[in-house]
């Protein structure tokens, strides 16, 4: 039995970091301090916020892949065509579930592509039928968590695999949560286990003289580690920390940042303010922001303001930025606006640099991904793919938005050009300040900006 390189509380970890649930939602990642009391301590679970820089992290690293042209070329093939368009069986384009299988490479270091197919019952001999009714093999992804068994050979390639999967089952209009089964791959077979106590068990053989398995790394490939401890997991340790630290200087503003007025007073009328009535609440002045803090007056003190001191604040809020800092280096985002606001120009472009090595390591895993995905894919569906060819992008232009919206604009006030640099500039801008939306509004923002510029054309021509 193989042993997974963390435990599953840290995988847990790394799930609630970038989704923002589970002990980030329910306030169970903050950690009580020794002298705060159970009832201080639910209180502040209740208000803690999460501010999720694991899943920014993970965007920024991710999203420039696919935000430019990658190349997918090989000779005409009607099944092959279909295969890419629907990968899942769900009409999950290859783009869209690559990018999806990045971003959670990302976050556990390494995930698997697994590549199965339609059980014999549910496959149809004719070719023509098989493509309109989608029988041919899909993919689906199986994260390190999922894992329950492993081998490798010599070399450090997976000759077995077994996971654990929960399946949907539907019946009628009605689609449940099903059972759990557990599924083992080996280089001639497979076999699946299901059912409470795994009773039921199904088998085959699949005839591909290899484990239908792709792995995709957000690590060096040449790492002799099956599964590789996640470069995510500090940084998703990191986030908690910055949880626990805001969460921390959150109650110390709450419960401390009003000025707290002292009032002197004779001993009588001090005497009358701390009384109490039967159950115990006092019947004068109680600590507050409304509220003042009674003193002997014989003392000669006059009326005044207090206030606690402001440096617990500021060193939390410095260990808090000193922490997300650590996240973005550890990262390779030092170049990320916001982050190094003020280096020097030779400092950013040597930043930029690391940056964008991130990205084209990254690219390349998926590029060797995609290829023994097509090979295998060309095995179980029995066809031949000539002039294979995938190219993902090597280089990356992650530059600071507001240099480069001043850019467009310096562009536009200068009026340089005619209505093709106009057209430019917008989807230059676009690109850089819509970094962040899904694909399908980006689609939509430069399908604007291209109807404008062509309207503006039309209208420049009938003039």
């Amino acid at each position: 039995m193989s042993v997974l390189p963390i435990t599953i509380d840290e995988y847990t970890l790394l799930h609630d970091a970038y989704t923002g649930g589970g002990g980030f939602d329910s306030g169970e990642y903050l950690f009580q301090h020794s002298r705060e009391d159970m009832a201080d301590f639910m209180v502040r679970k209740e208000m803690a916020r999460y501010s999720n820089f694991v899943k920014v992290i993970i965007k920024a690293l991710t999203n420039p892949i696919f935000k430019k042209t990658i190349v997918r070329d090989f000779a005409e093939n009607e099944m092959l065509k279909k295969f890419v368009e629907d990968v899942d069986g769900q009409k999950t384009p290859l783009n869209a579930f690559m990018k999806k299988a990045t971003k959670w490479a990302r976050l556990y270091g390494r995930v698997f592509i697994v590549m199965d197919n339609y059980a014999e019952e549910e496959q149809v001999i004719n070719r023509a039928d098989a493509l309109d009714m989608r029988r041919f093999p899909y993919l689906y992804i199986v994260c390190p968590n999922q894992i329950t068994d492993y081998e490798t050979d010599r070399w450090g390639r997976f000759v077995k695999l077994s996971y654990k999967l929960r399946v949907k089952q539907s019946k009628g209009d009605m689609t449940g949560i099903g059972d759990m089964e557990e599924w083992t791959w080996t280089e001639t077979g497979w076999a699946c286990k299901s059912g409470n106590k795994a009773e039921k068990v199904r088998e085959g053989l699949h005839g591909l003289g290899m484990l239908p398995v792709v792995t995709l790394s957000s690590v060096d490939e040449d790492t002799n580690d099956p599964l590789p401890v996640p470069d995510m997991l500090h940084i998703a340790k990191g986030n908690r920390d910055v949880f626990n630290r805001d969460s921390e200087k959150r109650e110390i503003l709450r419960n401390q940042c009003f000025p707290v007025l002292v009032y002197p007073a004779t001993r009588q009328s001090a005497t009358e303010l701390k009384q109490t009535d039967e159950e115990g609440k006092p019947l004068g002045l109680t600590m507050g922001t409304g509220n003042m803090l009674v003193v002997d007056a014989a003392a000669g003190a006059l009326p005044n303001f207090i206030a606690p001191p402001l440096e617990p604040v500021q060193t939390l809020q410095q260990e808090i930025k000193d922490i997300i800092d650590d996240m973005f280096r550890q990262a390779g985002l030092t170049s990320v606006v916001g982050v190094e606001t003020k280096a020097s120009g030779v400092a950013k472009q040597w930043d930029f640099e690391e940056t964008t090595n991130h990205l084209a390591d990254m690219a390349e895993n998926c590029e060797t991904a995609e290829i023994r995905i097509f090979n295998l894919f060309a095995k179980w569906a029995g066809i031949e793919i000539k002039e294979l060819k995938i190219k993902y992008p090597r280089t990356f232009n992650i530059t600071d938005i507001e240099d480069e919206l001043a850019k467009a604009q310096q562009m536009k006030d200068l009026a340089v050009g005619g209505e093709i640099v106009t057209r430019e500039i917008n989807r230059k801008a676009a690109e850089v300040y819509f970094a962040d939306v899904d694909d399908k509004r980006y689609d939509e923002i430069i399908r604007d900006i291209e109807e404008t510029a062509d309207k503006a054309e039309h209208e420049q021509s009938e003039e």
